[in-house]
């Protein structure tokens, strides 16, 4: 066991299954102040940063950050700037409180600009995927009308606040129309969750000012967290327009165009990089809030991320004002410390050599010949041959026998900051949130870390395997020895049953054309399906459940004696599948 065969697994794992699973989990923690880590989490990641905050709260708040590699002068400087304004808007009087909301919004605005207009970017996708869809059409509607230069086409050329302004407000008044008309929950499932994610995301960078700032005094907060952010603001934009221009017949997309259309003039999905980040953002997270109160089981999820990303820059704004202007926690902010976890090890990234593919495979297989048999259905893969090149091809073909390979790996945000807490042996309750769902293996050493007696909370999970992740260099050797193990054990379990998925099946089936006696199950067909394929499953005892066309065998109504006595040839044509 060695960190050697750890890395040599991951990318393995990565190759062959790089989502462990499926499911995304967002938790919401009963932590005090959890909500605000991950407003702080969202305004502190720029471009593609991706950042973990801590709270602890005593007589004071101190909010502990990480990130993955160093941090910038000119990002302590944001930090710095983010610190002042919370301890002013807690101790100024009301009005002064506004002149630094202001301030603070407009600092906020800068720092997030490029991020928003990567989630506009996500947002402009859907309006121009997907300009026939009715979610799309209803959003481009809503869109155009309270954005004049509003254009899907070209979001990217619309002003940023007011992109993330349209989306917020879209996706607050479905939500209300659903509260007051008591429409059926069914419709929500008609949209994308993708397209919800993007008009979510847009509109989070507005969603937190849109409150204070019905009392104007939040411009400035909201415009300091679009600015840092814009780069990733726009990125996120940009998503969100390819889901609403390449899928625009789709109901979901409609709906959220005649939103976004209502509450900005200038809205268009096809120019929502030309609208202004901002209220692009607003739009988002006001239509995805909207949403969370009907049945989204049908709206892309991708849709769904989209849009919360774009919206969550809002959101956090509007989050984080109110938590430092709450009377009950003035005494926390007034002295608010924001501090940073730099990485553990001197060196950011670090190089590690890895054994080759063949090596760990045939680690798993009873013999060359079922290492072969797997090898070639993975060949036969394009998105596995496409992820074995990254790492195993030499310029001329792939070369998976190659143990002369070595890859950068890095900590995670979230481990830096629970290395820390390790080190310290600090087992308080914790919640930790980050800016991006933390990936599987960061999930796995989280486990770990709990069945040690840490109660830490992540705010979300994504399923997703990292190969470039590193393995917490803690200062206990015990603690590292038995993580490493583990995380080992799991993957170990990850890559058997991959495995097992081609080798177990040929085994078993050991032919790919198989002439059995088949045995024809009883089964009740209705008189309008009597010659549909109701379901058909070969048993071990080589029984079917039903016939694909029952006419082929029995004239239109077969009494029962028929059904349970008679037999067919059939013959069979197995094939093992590997997932992608």
């Amino acid at each position: 066991m060695s960190e050697e065969e750890l890395y040599s697994k991951i990318c393995v794992a990565q190759s062959i299954k790089p989502v462990f699973s499926d499911e995304v989990v967002d938790n919401e923690s009963s932590c005090k102040l959890s909500k605000l880590s991950c407003s702080l989490a969202t305004i502190l990641a720029r471009d593609k940063d991706i950042v973990a905050v801590r709270l602890k709260i005593s007589d004071g708040c101190i909010a502990y950050i990480s990130k993955i590699g160093p941090w910038l002068d000119e990002e302590v400087v944001y930090i710095n700037k983010i610190r002042e304004y919370l301890r002013n808007i807690s101790n100024d009087s009301p009005k002064k409180s506004k002149a630094n909301s202001d301030t603070l919004a407009i600092e906020i605005l800068s720092y997030c600009s490029n991020k928003l207009k990567s989630r506009i970017n996500k947002l402009k996708e859907d309006l121009t995927r997907n300009p026939d869809k009715e979610y799309i059409k209803s959003f481009i509607r809503y869109a155009s009308a309270n954005l004049k230069e509003f254009d899907p086409k070209k979001l990217n050329d619309v002003d940023k606040f007011k992109i993330s302004v349209v989306c917020q407000s879209y996706y607050e008044q479905q939500l209300d129309k659903i509260d007051n008309d008591k429409i059926d929950k069914k419709k929500k499932s008609e949209i994308p969750k993708n397209f919800l994610e993007h008009l979510r995301r847009v509109g989070s960078y507005v969603a937190l000012a849109i409150n204070t700032m019905e009392c104007a005094s939040n411009v400035a907060l909201v415009i300091e967290i679009l600015s840092y952010c814009s780069n990733k603001l726009g990125s996120r934009i940009n998503k969100l327009k390819k889901d609403l221009t390449h899928n625009p017949d789709d109901e979901y997309i409609k709906s959220f165009i005649r939103y976004a259309s209502t509450n900005l003039i200038e809205f268009d999905p096809k120019k929502l990089n030309d609208v202004d980040k901002f209220k692009i953002s607003v739009v988002c997270q006001s239509y995805y809030e909207q949403l969370d109160k009907i049945d989204k089981s049908e709206i892309p999820q991708n849709f769904l991320e989209h849009l919360r990303k774009v919206g969550s820059y809002v959101a956090s704004a509007i989050n984080i004002m109110e938590y430092a202007s709450n009377v009950k926690y003035k005494n926390l902010f007034s002295n608010i410390e924001l501090h940073i976890i730099e990485p553990i090890n001197t060196i950011i990234t670090t190089s590690q050599p890895i054994s080759s593919w063949e090596y760990v495979i045939k680690s798993f297989v009873h013999n060359h010949v079922d290492y072969e048999r797997f090898r070639d259905e993975c060949l036969k893969n394009e998105n596995i041959v496409r992820r074995l090149k990254w790492l195993y091809y030499d310029g001329t073909e792939l070369k998976l026998d190659n143990d002369n390979i070595e890859i950068p790996v890095y900590l995670h945000a979230e481990m830096n900051i629970l290395a820390s807490m390790i080190d310290q042996e600090d087992k308080s309750k914790t919640f930790i949130a980050v800016s991006k769902r933390c990936c599987y293996l960061c999930e796995l050493y989280i486990d770990f870390a709990r069945k040690r007696g840490y109660n830490i909370i992540i705010s979300g999970t994504c399923g997703k395997i990292y190969r470039e992740w590193q393995l917490p260099q803690v200062a206990s050797i015990d603690f590292r020895i038995e993580s490493l193990k583990y995380i080992l054990e799991n993957l170990d379990r990850v890559i058997e049953n991959k495995i097992k998925l081609v080798t177990d099946a040929d085994s078993d089936i050991n032919k790919k054309n198989t002439h059995v006696k088949a045995k024809l199950w009883q089964v009740e067909i209705p008189n309008e399906h009597y010659d549909k394929l109701v379901n058909l499953q070969l048993h071990e005892n080589n029984e079917l459940l039903a016939t694909k066309k029952i006419s082929k065998y029995f004239i239109k109504d077969p009494d029962e004696q028929c059904l349970s006595k008679a037999y067919i040839q059939v013959t069979f044509k197995f094939k093992a599948k590997i997932d992608v």
